[in-house]
């Protein structure tokens, strides 16, 4: 057998290929996952030669990562006057007054709520947490008591078209909007 090289097709199978001739061998794979049989074209060992090629004459493919350190070293190189650019654009403190702080009267309600009920409905309102796909009175917030029953049967259609919906992946932003939706009324056994 004549002198061999590696390429990578674009799965990340690792493939023999003689020099000279440019023959890929398929069944003695570097990796422990050899690449499926069957008819493999001209056309496919020619893009995989370009592929690579790109790859290989790639201006990235030395590029090497510049990791940050925010502390100083005398004597040595320091990543110090970098990191404070990069904090000074993302590391800001948030704007005043856009995390509301709990008052002194906030926190009294907050620890004179008896059940787990009432305070997570107090958070969630407090939050400001609002459901997209169904509108949720805040009547309905937390509306499950500690044995998963409901307190006010007068919004058991909000649970079950949220329990219809849940768990339907038309995307992912729509997923989470129902699990958001079905955590804001509570967890019905």
């Amino acid at each position: 057998m004549s002198e061999t090289y590696k390429i990578y097709t674009p799965n990340g199978i690792a493939v023999k290929v003689d020099k000279e001739t440019n023959k890929i061998y398929f069944v003695e794979s570097l990796d422990s996952h050899p690449p499926a049989k069957g008819n493999y074209t001209e056309e496919y060992s020619k893009a995989l030669f370009e592929a690579h090629n790109i790859k290989r004459n790639s201006p990235y493919k030395d590029y090497k990562p510049q990791y940050l350190d925010p502390n100083f070293y005398t004597g040595q190189k320091s990543t110090l006057v970098e990191f404070k650019e990069w904090q000074s654009i993302y590391l800001k403190d948030p704007i005043k007054g856009a995390i509301a702080p709990w008052t002194k009267a906030e926190k009294a309600y907050y620890k004179s709520l008896k059940t787990k009920r009432e305070r997570y409905k107090y958070l969630a309102i407090r939050s400001g947490l609002r459901s997209v796909v169904i509108d949720i009175p805040y009547d309905a917030y937390a509306n499950v008591d500690e044995k998963g029953r409901l307190v006010n049967e007068d919004y058991a259609y909000i649970y079950d078209e949220v329990s219809s919906h849940r768990g339907t992946l038309k995307s992912y932003s729509f997923f989470n909007e129902w699990e958001l939706s079905a955590l804001l009324l509570g967890n019905i056994k």
